[in-house]
């Protein structure tokens, strides 16, 4: 009965060890649960104050002044190297970016979520980043 009991703890901890270093699982969601709240900053090249607001895979991104706001969902992909993020567009000020997607990269570093997202509608994704005529940076 001893062993048994031995057997069944050594069985438990072996599982425990197994799932802890698995994570797979656990270290896709790692990046989800890191960009998740508010983020407030601006964007190469511009005065502006943007808040972004992420809940789930929801996004609501907005200027201080509201006149340039952007809301829809967004996906990650923290398997690839820079990592990206597709942010695809449900709402909008600028109408024709409605129904698109904005192809991005980011990166998390400390307290700082970095973005560079090309224009919605443009299908390449940035390569770095650097701001230039068809990608922002946040």
């Amino acid at each position: 009965m001893k062993n048994f009991c031995y057997l069944v703890i050594i069985l438990l901890a072996a599982g425990l060890i197994i799932q802890g270093c698995g994570g797979s699982e656990d270290s896709a969601k790692t990046d989800q649960k890191l960009i998740q709240g508010t983020w407030a900053g601006t964007a190469a090249g511009m005065d502006t104050v943007f808040t972004m607001t992420i809940s789930g895979s929801n996004f609501d991104m907005k200027t201080e002044d509201s006149t340039i706001w952007y809301k829809g969902t967004f996906t990650l992909n923290d398997k690839v190297t820079p990592k990206q993020a597709d942010f695809k567009i449900s709402e909008c000020s600028i109408e024709q970016y409605v129904g698109k997607t904005a192809k991005s990269i980011y990166k998390i570093e400390n307290d700082t979520l970095t973005i560079a997202a090309n224009e919605p509608g443009i299908e390449t994704i940035p390569a770095d980043f650097v701001a230039n005529e068809q990608t922002q940076v946040f």
